[in-house]
């Protein structure tokens, strides 16, 4: 059986909000008059779906490539 990549738990490990980055990376993507118009959970689903998704590393190079601020998505460390 073949082990499922988790991609939002290898973003979260980096220190990134998932949700967050996700949410603007479809909205980069989605607005950039380059791709059809679909629905935003199509696109979210592109990036992380089953056997088709994205990489964190190809996720991340996709953010940079839309000027993405990527410090903005990282979460903040507990102190302690």
């Amino acid at each position: 059986m073949a082990k499922i990549y988790d991609v939002e738990g290898e973003l979260e490990n980096q220190g990134y909000d998932f949700d967050a980055l996700l949410d603007e990376l479809v909205y980069q993507v989605s607005n950039t008059g380059v791709e059809y118009e679909y629905h935003d959970e199509f696109y979210r689903m592109g990036f992380v779906g089953g056997m088709g998704g994205w990489t964190a590393e190809e996720i991340l190079s996709e953010c940079e490539r839309h000027d993405m601020d990527l410090e903005e998505y990282k979460l903040e460390e507990d102190e302690e």
